[in-house]
């Protein structure tokens, strides 16, 4: 992925505080934070493990304010990037959900690599697993 490089100036600032103090939505607040933790010099690595967020995402919000600005990264209608799995994987994933429940989403996370070849971080995984299936998994990790 393209490196992107965030130099703020006084007026992104200001536009960045004013749009901080205004949004309720985590979510937003979190883009705002990515991108002013972006300009202090921290990693995306280190802000995705910050804002619980994966690596991606960090990349996206980035790409999104350094095209379109404060609008780019409060744009709300932003769908996300489509799952690697397939709906007979994600059908997979349920089936053995179902039949021998995940102790822990690290489980569910270790199942998906193992059977699919594919990594996913934890908060989208615990994310995924209630989102589809209001699943919860009997501890917290």
């Amino acid at each position: 992925m393209k490196y992107i490089k965030i130099k703020l100036s006084k007026e992104d600032k200001k536009q960045l505080n004013i749009a901080e103090k205004e949004v309720s939505n985590t979510q937003l607040l979190k883009r705002i934070q990515c991108v002013k933790f972006k300009d202090m010099g921290w990693t995306n690595l280190k802000i995705a493990e910050f804002l619980n967020v994966c690596n991606d995402t960090i990349t996206d919000w980035l790409k999104a304010y350094s095209e379109k600005g404060v609008d780019g990264i409060l744009a709300w209608g932003y769908e996300g990037r489509p799952s690697f799995l397939t709906d007979s994987q994600l059908e997979i994933i349920k089936k053995r959900n179902i039949a021998m429940p995940f102790d822990k989403a690290s489980e569910a996370v270790d199942f998906i690599e193992e059977q699919f070849g594919i990594r996913y971080n934890l908060s989208w995984v615990q994310k995924m697993l209630k989102k589809n299936w209001d699943c919860h998994t009997k501890k917290p990790n």
